[in-house]
């Protein structure tokens, strides 16, 4: 009842924009929740693109880097380190 009378006394206007401002207000939340819901659909999509990129890009390194080490067996390269430290191609004997 206390609630009834201070709305008598509280000017009619002022009530109708408060409840106004509250209903701005509560679509504006429900707003954020839907977007704050599409963000994190897009933000899984967005991890598992680059989770699977990482990895095919991973397995695109792995081919090469054995291709490239296919080859220096069938031409029967290897490095040896100088005295220098530098790393110089020799080409085994074939025979």
């Amino acid at each position: 009842m206390d609630v009834l009378r201070a709305l008598h006394r509280f000017p009619l206007f002022l009530f109708l924009s408060l409840q106004a401002y509250t209903n701005e207000l509560e679509v504006e939340v429900e707003q954020l929740k839907e977007e704050n819901a599409r963000l994190k659909r897009q933000q899984k999509q967005v991890c598992f693109w680059l989770e699977n990129f990482h990895l095919r890009l991973l397995a695109q390194i792995i081919i090469i880097l054995r291709r490239e080490v296919k080859k220096r067996q069938n031409l029967g390269t290897y490095y040896k380190k100088t005295k220098s430290g530098r790393r110089h191609c020799i080409a085994k004997n074939s025979g």
